[in-house]
């Protein structure tokens, strides 16, 4: 008499393919209950305009079912941008030696910083057909404590805004 083998070996090292097929049946489950165009993924694409270099797609397309991997955020050239960037940029007081120059320092929620290394500029503009025209020269900035920012000068009003950390 033979019975089937109810044991077996598990991996030696976690391959997290559970993982992801569990995630895979919870994106499926919130498609059909919600709707494929209400479960989307971000997904980065080239624009000038760093708060519009994305857009949503939904992660249940072509009757596939979902992975974990078609959840994640496509990053094929992320560049130089940074690792969080603030939906509104938010308006700094900076330091610069000469007006069209690098910041020197800034102050920020009450925090002064020296700025350590600076590079930029980053000229960024955008065309007349999009709107408010917007005309930014951003800087990648190390502050003596080592925090690193991405801060832009709007060259329209001369003001600086601190628009995302690399941290």
């Amino acid at each position: 008499e033979i019975d089937p083998l109810d044991d077996w070996q598990g991996d030696l090292f976690d391959t997290g393919a559970e993982d992801e097929q569990k995630l895979g049946d919870l994106l499926d489950r919130l498609a059909v209950r919600l709707g494929s165009s209400a479960v989307v993924r971000p997904r980065l694409c080239s624009d000038h305009q760093p708060e519009r270099a994305f857009q949503y797609l939904p992660v249940v397309s072509d009757g596939r079912k979902p992975t974990a991997r078609s959840a994640q955020t496509d990053a094929a050239s992320i560049g130089l941008r940074p690792l969080r960037l603030s939906p509104n940029p938010i308006e700094i007081a900076a330091i610069s030696v000469v007006p069209d120059g690098p910041p020197i320092a800034f102050r920020f929620e009450g925090v002064q910083h020296a700025i350590a290394d600076s590079i930029g500029p980053e000229r960024i503009e955008t065309g007349w057909w999009r709107g408010p025209h917007v005309q930014r020269d951003y800087y990648r900035v190390t502050t003596s404590a080592g925090r690193r920012y991405w801060l832009f000068r709007d060259r329209g009003i001369g003001r600086w805004f601190l628009h995302g950390w690399f941290d």
